[in-house]
């Protein structure tokens, strides 16, 4: 299986399925999949890719403090990216933290007003934080964006 990925990564080094297979794989084999990632991405500028999985490894295995390191430090890579911003607002959300979460939130619909990912997670930080005028004002805002969306 590791060798799948290393093709399908030598074949589109963009591709985030393959890196989040590589997480699940460094799971049960970490020392062989972290080498054969520095093997194949040796080069400084594309560092990022294995910031991105540390990034994941800590979001599946639950460690919140791990998210907001590597997360803050691949921001300071890649420059705003929605995807990084919000897994920080789930995991500033999950240690009680909402001012930082709702922060991140608007950060995200700064950057892209149509999204609708994590949007339940903002409801609920809007509803200890804010009160019901921000979540109708999310409510009405999402499903003006996307009313078939589960959000």
């Amino acid at each position: 299986a590791l060798e799948q990925y290393r093709q399908a990564l030598q074949l589109n080094p963009y591709c985030m399925e393959a890196l989040v297979g590589l997480v699940e794989l460094q799971s049960s084999q970490p020392a062989t999949t972290c080498a054969a990632l520095k093997r194949m991405y040796p080069a400084p500028e594309q560092e990022w890719i294995l910031h991105w999985l540390d990034l994941q490894r800590a979001k599946t295995t639950g460690n919140c403090p791990e998210v907001l390191q590597v997360g803050t430090d691949l921001l300071g890579e890649v420059g705003c990216n929605t995807a990084v911003m919000l897994e920080l607002a789930r995991a500033h959300h999950l240690l009680g933290n909402t001012a930082e979460a709702s922060r991140c939130f608007e950060t995200v619909f700064a950057e892209d007003s149509f999204n609708t990912d994590r949007m339940d997670v903002y409801a609920a930080v809007l509803r200890q934080s804010s009160g019901l005028k921000e979540l109708n004002r999310l409510a009405y805002n999402l499903l003006s964006t996307n009313s078939s969306a589960p959000e």
